[in-house]
């Protein structure tokens, strides 16, 4: 039995008229589903995926109880034989949600499911363990391969069309290409955005090179373009200019934890990453609310969000996100300075040097000064930062700037899960460096997971304030997210007070609910407290109606603001591009048309490979893995050295995709300046001469290409034969005898011993001349001797490697005892 993303198991089967029934416990065991057979084995009873989901499959009476939901089974679906419960192949699917496809003539099934079981959980979390060990620079291997920095190459490339019409005549296309390519030894990004409005302006293009050397320890970073700015001051529009620094791409220790809350569609799943590396994943409730424990490291973190579509859309959403806390080793100093000129109407100069210290293991430091020549009282700005961790569970960070904000954070996480978070800051009035006239904002957010018998909800409570000039403006937001009653559901409830004004109350109920035939039904509705009526009703069902294509219809009614609006909208994934389409027709407007196709390209000059994606790639990497025969035993390629498929091995990240013809396996999606394990399985071959020596790589991505590891496969000889020890009366074979081989150059190469009818062998000879012969020492404590002094070995070159047995070494007895 063959399972998608776990691998293949032998299991017992009966199998009868081309049909197929399968151990359902053996199953079970594979897919690490609870079950618990009775005494006589006519049931089996457990729980499904999750403790509140009950199942009982009787044998005798035909019927599986799941969840409280009894079906009557036909006759001979389910089998006892041998004191083992049989279950026919294609009932897998009614019963349990397990799509499972026999097939008589390779006697093997398939087993598909959407469902997240406990074996792919487990799978999913060995692999976020490995990611924390990637953070932690803890990976461990044979050989790491160093950094390879290439002149010119153009790896990959995005591109999408967007276009919406409608019946007036009225339209809007839009194009982007985005090109990854690395330009001397620098990561590289230029992408164009055209419409037909104004075909392609400047201001909506990007651009950035971005080199990288975590090595240097005085320059780890460079970047000339549209740099991030991460100002104080507000800029709306691009900065280019440069920037240099030299904290590091990566990971290296976390602090703690800073809980990042957003909001995406509903029900679809979103990963962490935190500097390139995976580090969790959740997917998004009824109302699209998804919550990450970010972890707090030292240095600058770069914070990076996926979004991922339950029917297998894609989407990824770059968020660079300033947590609020940033530590620094002790006795280490880390800056970025960053200069140039905003795409405003005046183009503004602007520049910012911020340098941060480890003054203690508890307490950063920081200091810096930014200048922006749009600001018209204060240009330059001067400010000054500190983190304080108390404890583990206990940070504070503040800064300061003269003139313009001063801001304190602090976070709390208690041993019962309850985290709060605190903000204060405060604005100098008439500053003019932040676009906002406030004179203080206050924030307070409780969250805290409930836990009651089958009731398992994510619980937030937030406060938020504004002061104004003569005006104070506060919000609070009560959340209870989960899953209730199998469904997902979020229950969201807001207010908002003003001075002088009646306070506004309103909740939003979302749900997302599993229906039969792969529909997905998500209502949502919200309601006025103050009106004590419906504000608006919204209704979406989805259907997976192909393997990759996809049907979904909304509708909204706002009763308020008399707004309708229906949509009705199709997506498919090819191989190489993902299309899309809707309609969409609103109150006051007739309908219009929105169509869409996006894809990308994957180049690699070394093997000329291409290939086309239906998935962004710009900004990571790829590896090619491909083994070859080393005739010469030299570790590297050779011409006349052939490569060879069958290579087995795992690597913790990315997607592959075997490339027959040139006898290699691409491994694409991988995130760029992290470092990958690669483990090889030894035993890939049948060949017996053919041994591999290392077992495990670490190889560092590059952006926007692919690294080429070629794993060296030796093809070594055998070497075999007996000793004897000649006397008058014959020869004799002889056991426990060291046999030692020596190289050309006289080094000792392996000594073995012989068995006990004096038969001795050794496999893992390279090509080359050697020499063999009986261990001296012992020879010598044994009073005998080895007349023939040594046996020569030439071992030529072979694919198939070279065996040569029948070495026979005939021993005497001294013919001077030895004392």
């Amino acid at each position: 039995m063959y399972v998608r993303d776990v691998g293949m198991v032998i299991i017992d089967a009966l199998i009868s008229q081309e049909k197929a029934w399968l151990s359902v416990p053996e199953v079970f065991d594979f897919l690490k589903i609870n079950h618990l057979a009775s005494a006589d084995n006519d049931k089996l009873s457990g729980f499904f995926i999750s403790n509140d989901i009950k199942y009982l499959l009787d044998v005798k009476n035909k019927q599986l109880n799941f969840n409280g939901i009894k079906t009557q089974l036909p006759a001979k679906v389910v089998r006892k034989q041998n004191n083992v419960l049989y279950l026919r192949s294609d009932f897998f699917i009614s019963l349990f949600k397990l799509d499972c496809k026999f097939d008589f003539r390779s006697l093997s099934a398939t087993l598909t499911t959407l469902l997240e079981l406990p074996v792919i959980l487990e799978i999913k979390q060995e692999r976020l363990r490995n990611n924390i060990q990637n953070l932690k620079n803890k990976l461990k291997a044979d050989t790491t391969l160093g950094r390879i920095y290439s002149g010119l190459k153009l790896g990959m490339i995005d591109w999408s069309v967007n276009s919406a019409q409608d019946l007036n005549g009225a339209h809007d296309n839009r194009a982007n290409i985005t090109l990854g390519a690395v330009v001397l030894g620098g990561e590289t990004t230029i992408s164009v955005q055209m419409n037909d409005q104004s075909f392609i302006a400047g201001r909506q293009q990007n651009y950035l090179w971005h080199f990288v050397n975590n090595d240097n320890v005085l320059l780890r970073q460079t970047s000339v373009g549209k740099i991030n700015s991460n100002a104080t001051s507000s800029i709306f529009s691009s900065v280019i200019g440069v920037q240099f620094s030299n904290s590091p791409s990566v990971l290296r220790r976390n602090f703690g934890s800073y809980r990042l809350n957003r909001t995406t569609q509903p029900g679809w799943t979103a990963e962490l990453y935190v500097n390139n590396v995976l580090i969790d994943y959740a997917k998004a409730d009824a109302a699209g609310y998804v919550g990450f424990d970010v972890p707090i490291i030292y240095g600058t973190t770069k914070i990076l969000l996926k979004y991922y579509g339950p029917n297998g859309e894609q989407r990824t959403s770059e968020d660079n996100i300033s947590i609020p806390y940033t530590f620094i080793p002790v006795g280490k100093l880390e800056y970025t300075v960053s200069a140039g000129l905003v795409e405003d109407s005046s183009w503004s100069r602007f520049s910012r040097l911020q340098a941060n210290y480890g003054l203690f293991k508890r307490l950063t430091v920081g200091t810096g000064v930014e200048y922006l020549s749009s600001v018209i009282n204060r240009k330059t700005m001067p400010f000054c930062t500190a983190d304080f961790r108390i404890s583990h569970n206990l940070l504070f960070a503040a800064e300061y700037t003269p003139n313009v904000r001063s801001m304190i954070t602090g976070s709390l996480q208690l041993t019962s899960s309850l985290l709060v978070e605190v903000n204060d800051t405060r604005y100098t009035q008439g500053q003019q460096a932040i676009a906002n006239n406030y004179l203080e904002e206050r924030r307070a957010d409780f969250s805290i997971p409930i836990r009651y018998k089958k009731i398992n909800v994510y619980s937030k409570f937030s406060y938020y304030q504004i002061q104004l000039p003569g005006s104070r403006y506060t919000t609070a937001e009560a959340l209870f997210t989960g899953i209730i009653m199998r469904a997902s559901t979020n229950f969201s409830t807001y207010a908002l007070f003003i001075e002088n004004s009646k306070a506004l109350w309103y909740s939003n109920l979302s749900m997302a609910i599993q229906l039969p035939a792969k529909f997905t039904f998500m209502p949502q509705l919200q309601y006025d407290y103050n009106t004590r009526s419906i504000i608006s009703l919204k209704a979406e069902f989805e259907n997976r109606i192909t393997k990759r294509g996809f049907i979904d219809v909304y509708y909204e009614s706002n009763f308020q603001s008399n707004f309708q609006s229906f949509n009705i909208g199709f997506r498919y994934l090819l191989p190489y591009t993902q299309i899309a389409a809707a309609i969409l027709k609103t109150s006051g407007t007739g309908p219009s048309m929105v169509s869409s196709i996006a894809g990308g390209m994957v180049r690699d000059r070394h093997s000329s490979y291409t290939r086309f994606t239906n998935t962004p790639g710009v900004g990571r990497g790829g590896l090619i893995v491909s083994a070859f025969i080393d005739l010469n035993n030299n570790g590297k390629r050779d011409k006349g050295e052939p490569k060879v498929l069958g290579l087995l091995f795992s690597i913790n990240g990315g997607s592959r995709k075997e490339n027959k013809p040139d006898s290699s396996v691409m491994i694409g999606n991988l995130e760029a300046y992290n470092s990958y394990l690669i483990k090889i399985d030894k035993n890939s071959f049948d060949e017996i001469a053919w041994q591999i020596k290392t077992g495990s790589y670490k190889v560092e991505i590059r952006p926007n290409e692919f690294r080429v590891l070629e794993i060296p496969i030796s093809v070594l000889a055998e070497v075999s034969g007996k000793i004897y020890l000649q006397t008058e009366s014959g020869k004799k074979t002889m056991e426990r005898i060291y046999v030692d081989i020596y190289n050309e150059g006289g080094g000792l190469v392996v000594k073995t011993l012989s068995e006990a009818d004096g038969y001795f062998s050794y496999l893992g000879l390279p090509p080359g001349s050697f020499t063999i012969k009986p261990d001296p020492v012992q020879l010598h404590k044994l009073n005998l001797q080895f007349p023939a002094g040594v046996v020569k070995c030439i071992i030529q070159s072979s694919f198939a490697g070279n065996t040569y047995p029948d070495i026979d070494l005939i021993l005497q007895p001294a013919t001077v005892k030895v004392n």
